[in-house]
């Protein structure tokens, strides 16, 4: 992930990364810099770090600014799509719970009507 840094100091870190000698792959020291101003390519996982400083920032070339927009709007319209599913549901549901609410009303007036014919045959 590329990195930013607008802060004044600049950082490193080091951290294990897999290098091939002669054929077999070891683990190494390698350190990382992010110069006060400057650019670096460095892994998610110092990124995720360094990303939690004031004034380091992800850093997109500007060739590459418009695909990141175009992927901006792809995932705003997906997620348009699911608000709109999910109101869709809403509203379903709400119709299904005043459909239950009348059946419920029905009954009720049902049992009452029983419970007073009852009533009157008990008398």
């Amino acid at each position: 992930m590329k990195l930013m840094n607008k802060n004044s100091n600049g950082f490193s870190h080091t951290a294990m990364k897999k290098v091939k000698i002669d054929g077999e792959e070891v683990l190494k020291p390698y350190t990382y810099t992010l110069n006060a101003g400057g650019v670096a390519d460095v892994p998610k996982e110092i990124a995720d770090i360094w990303l939690k400083i004031p004034g380091v920032e992800k850093y997109v070339e500007p060739e590459d600014l418009k695909k990141v927009e175009e992927d901006a709007k792809k995932e705003l319209e997906a997620l348009k799509k699911e608000v709109e599913k999910a109101k869709a549901a809403e509203t379903e549901a709400l119709k299904q719970v005043e459909e239950l609410t009348a059946e419920l009303e029905a009954l009720k007036k049902e049992v009452e009507k029983a419970k007073t014919a009852k009533d009157g045959e008990n008398k």
